[in-house]
């Protein structure tokens, strides 16, 4: 009989923008990661505390194997009671309020407030900002936000461009943001969608005189499964999985562990997850324009554009995944043109200068039967060993007696017979 999983989080695309992200993250799941030993249940708590609370009831009857859900933290934390009695663990993929995991059987697998609100500060302060105002909608995750960013309020002053941050829904940010003028507006991980900016200027928002900034959790998976998993969701969707998407699969591999929920370590798409104190904390932020195309829908697979390039990288493992998925399915190894470039250049180096002719550069990296001892002739090589040259880098210039083959010279069709 097959262990049962329970997804729970607001089902209706109306209410909450991470709907869709959330159905399709457990659809994939189920082909990709579950299997068939295990059942994937979806429940429908309405992001509501009090409808979570009596959703939990009817999960705890069934006594699954795990609870993956409850995106919005009040429903966590009406919830958790229920779960706790009936001794079923529970795995957070996006509820962020750091209080829940005070409870003996809670994970997080996404990043809490906390350490999003150490991140934003320095982040802001990098970056010269002075916050001036935090605003909520009075969510429960909202007041979560603004308390710990309020504890650390000594670290968001100083001189630099003023700055707004509001954190709450995403349709409680956008008419915030309507309504917002003068300074930069911040907005949280809430608003992260790739609909923002179009709804912001539906809105009114005037992007090019309004700086709206979105620090988001942009998680960086890697792996074949992960490069698998990607490649299945724009193969059904035509897209790229937004926000919460990638810490629900880690949740859901988490729960399908043999070793779980005992295991010290996990392997998922976002690398080795070890929840001590109950926290994974995988660290995916990311402080970006709310014009800027969304990371998980680019095409290049970048990684994010905050501003920092000292500490982001132009593509993320998941292309290596990528790669790796294009070499298993065609039984033969596959370069990045970036990556076939970047050796190139490497191997030339060190015969620069030497009067010695590099080796040959089309069998570096391809598979071994190419590369143990074959060489491929190019068309450049052939005609020098003609003409019994020198490679270039020993001879310094081609000598200027060579005679070239040249066509006949044709006389002017316009010229009288």
């Amino acid at each position: 009989m097959a262990d049962t999983i329970a997804c729970v989080a607001c089902l209706d695309p109306a209410r909450s923008v991470h709907t869709p992200t959330f159905i399709r993250a457990v659809e994939i799941a189920r082909d990709l990661v579950a299997g068939p030993a295990f059942e994937l249940r979806f429940f429908d708590d309405r992001a509501e505390a009090g409808v979570a609370a009596k959703v939990s009831g009817e999960i705890a009857a069934l006594l699954p194997r795990a609870v993956v859900g409850h995106f919005a933290s009040a429903a966590a934390a009406a919830a958790i009671p229920a779960y706790e009695a009936a001794g079923i663990p529970l795995l957070l993929p996006a509820a962020t309020m750091a209080r829940l995991t005070e409870h003996g059987n809670v994970i997080r697998v996404c990043d809490s407030d906390d350490d999003y609100a150490d991140w934003l500060t320095g982040e802001l302060a990098g970056r010269r900002f002075i916050v001036e105002r935090l605003h909520s909608d009075g969510s429960a995750h909202g007041e979560s936000v603004v308390a710990a960013l309020g504890r650390r309020q000594h670290g968001l002053g100083g001189s630099g461009t003023r700055a707004t941050v509001f954190s709450g829904s995403y349709r409680a940010s956008v008419d915030f943001a309507s309504g917002f003028s003068g300074g930069t507006l911040v907005l949280t991980d809430d608003a992260d969608a790739a609909s923002l900016a179009g709804d912001l200027a539906a809105a009114g928002v005037n992007l090019s005189r309004t700086a709206v900034l979105v620090a988001a959790l942009r998680p960086r998976p890697s792996g074949l499964r992960a490069a698998a998993i990607a490649e299945e969701y724009r193969r059904r969707h035509q897209s790229m999985p937004g926000c919460y998407f990638w810490e629900t699969i880690a949740a859901i591999e988490i729960a399908c562990d043999p070793s779980f929920p005992t295991g010290p370590r996990f392997e998922t798409v976002l690398g080795a997850l070890s929840p001590g104190r109950r926290e994974c904390r995988p660290g995916s932020f990311s402080l970006e324009g709310s014009g800027d195309e969304h990371g998980a829908a680019c095409p290049r697979f970048c990684q994010r554009r905050c501003g920092a390039p000292a500490r982001c990288e132009p593509r993320s493992a998941i292309a290596a995944g990528f790669l790796d998925a294009r070499a298993l399915r065609l039984g033969r190894p596959v370069r990045s043109r970036h990556s076939i470039r970047r050796q190139r250049a490497a191997v030339r180096r060190p015969f620069a200068g030497l009067g010695v002719q590099p080796p040959n550069q089309r069998t570096a990296g391809c598979s071994s039967s190419m590369a143990a001892g074959s060489s491929i002739t190019t068309r450049r090589s052939l005609r020098r060993s003609s003409r019994n040259l020198p490679p270039p880098a020993a001879c310094g210039s081609r000598p200027s007696t060579i005679q070239r083959r040249r066509r006949p010279r044709r006389g002017n069709r316009f010229s009288a017979p």
